[in-house]
């Protein structure tokens, strides 16, 4: 899906697992982790932790060169890539994913797992553009 490190997250989190909160805006340049490769990391995670594993389809997993990653504090985060093509009304990114959990901050091979922003998409826009609100905000109603 992404070329190697395509994929952006940002962050006021630790900068390493025992550290303190960052006092400036952080971001890491992560790559995609294939959903199977995802899925072996966290085999060793019980059921009670990870009752239903690594879904393909609501999750999408990701992990940067020589441990970066995202830590205690990113969560609700972004997880973005850059557009083909630049729109006028945005900065040209998308986000993709929502900053969830991970083992530990900076494990090698050990991926960080987001909330796959598309599968929930249409339930977004239903509460975002919902009729209740286009009633009362017409001028934002898209077209």
């Amino acid at each position: 899906m992404n070329s190697k490190g395509n994929m952006t997250a940002a962050g006021w989190g630790k900068e390493e697992f025992a550290g303190e909160a960052s006092n400036f805006l952080l971001y890491v340049k992560l790559n995609e982790v294939a959903t199977e490769e995802c899925r072996n990391s966290y085999s060793d995670v019980g059921k009670s932790v990870l009752p239903y594993g690594i879904d393909g389809d609501t999750m999408i997993c990701a992990g940067g060169d020589m441990g970066r990653d995202t830590c205690e504090g990113d969560s609700g985060g972004p997880l973005q890539v850059k557009n083909s093509k630049k729109y006028s009304y945005g900065t040209g990114y998308r986000i993709v994913g929502i900053t969830s959990f991970g083992k530990a901050c900076g494990i090698t091979r050990s991926p960080s797992v987001y909330t796959r922003v598309s599968y929930y998409l249409d339930w977004i826009e239903r509460i975002v553009w919902s009729e209740e609100y286009q009633k009362a905000h017409p001028e934002t109603t898209p077209e």
